[in-house]
Order: structure tokens, then C-alpha cells, then sequence
């Protein structure tokens, strides 16, 4: 991706996965499809979900949260990360306020209470925790 161009300036970057494209899924459809997508109709915006994988490393074999770095919060949408605290790990690994927590680790973590997910990070005997957010960029075609 180029960093001066329009979707680095949304917040995406290489290896993202897309999802939805103004709430519809991207899943099946073609890459023609998409392309067409991305173009037309000229001049208006779009919201385009995608998935990243953020990569935090813990000092100690079982690390709080709270050493971490953000708070999450359980809302009607989903698991969310409601604070990410600065100059911490999970700021330095990517991580931002708002985001969708899917999964640690590979494990499915959408509408999974915080003490339970606290509780997965915590037990986790690597030094290394990968959680997969969902975010939504806005992008307007020209």
C-alpha cells in the first residue's frame, strides 16, 4: 500500500482482510466485482469492514490485562475495545478504542464476556497474543 494514497490514509495497510462493503459481504462475490465496486458510482463514499491481526508480546508468561494495556467492554455489536491506555503494549501492537475484538489467538471472541477473555490472554503460556480486530474505514471513490 502506498502511503500517500486515500485507503492508507483510512487506516488500512497491507494483509487486512476485507469483509463488507457498506454493510454487505464481500464473501462470495468476484474480484471483478469488487473492483467494480470500489469505482462506481464516482465521487460518493463508502464504508469498507475489514479484519486485521495485531500482535502484542507479554513480559511474563501470565500477564494481566491490565498490563496490556486496554480495557474491553461488552456491547450490543460485539466485544469492544473500549480504552487502549498510551504508550502501552497494545497501543504499540496497533490496537485502537472502538475496535472489534473476533478473536485471541485464533478463538472466537465477538460476544464473549471481558472476564472470560481476560481470563484466555491471562492463561495464554506464550509470550506472544494475537487478537483479531474489525474496524470500518470510510473511502469516497473519485
Amino acid at each position: 500500500m502506498d502511503p500517500g494514497k486515500d485507503a492508507w490514509a483510512a487506516g488500512l495497510r497491507k494483509n487486512d482482510r476485507l469483509v463488507a462493503m457498506d454493510g454487505q459481504s464481500l464473501r462470495y462475490l468476484s474480484v471483478e466485482l469488487i473492483q467494480k465496486s470500489f469505482l462506481s458510482p464516482r465521487y460518493s463514499g463508502f464504508g469498507l469492514e475489514f479484519e486485521r491481526d495485531i500482535f502484542l508480546h507479554k513480559e511474563a508468561k501470565a500477564s494481566p490485562l491490565s498490563h496490556l494495556g486496554f480495557d474491553l467492554k461488552l456491547e450490543y455489536q460485539g466485544l469492544t475495545v473500549e480504552k487502549v491506555k498510551s504508550q502501552g503494549f497494545a497501543e504499540r501492537g496497533g490496537l485502537k478504542d472502538r475496535d472489534f475484538l473476533v478473536a485471541v489467538n485464533g478463538d472466537s471472541t465477538r460476544y464473549t464476556p471481558p472476564a472470560d477473555v481476560k481470563k484466555l490472554i491471562e492463561k495464554n503460556s506464550d509470550d506472544r497474543i494475537v487478537l483479531t480486530v474489525h474496524r470500518t474505514a470510510l473511502l469516497t471513490r473519485k
